[in-house]
């Protein structure tokens, strides 16, 4: 990353942490920035203040993993 972009990319972590999020970090491949939130109270405050400084913001919603019980 050049240093600007950097910059953008902590800022943005900053702004999940400092609205809750449990943890924030940028993809491996550098095109995302995430956080993790306990409540959707949490990650919709973060994500509307995110919104001036990115161009794209998405709230997903983590489902519980699937268990294959079936034969095996």
């Amino acid at each position: 990353l050049d240093r600007r972009c950097a910059q953008a990319v902590g800022e943005i972590k900053r702004l999940l942490l400092e609205n809750g999020a449990l943890g924030a970090v940028m993809s491996g491949s550098g095109s995302a920035v995430f956080g993790l939130f306990a409540s959707e109270e949490a990650a919709a405050r973060a994500a509307c203040g995110a919104k001036p400084l990115c161009r794209d913001v998405f709230l997903t919603r983590a489902e519980p993993a699937y268990e294959n019980l079936g034969s095996g």
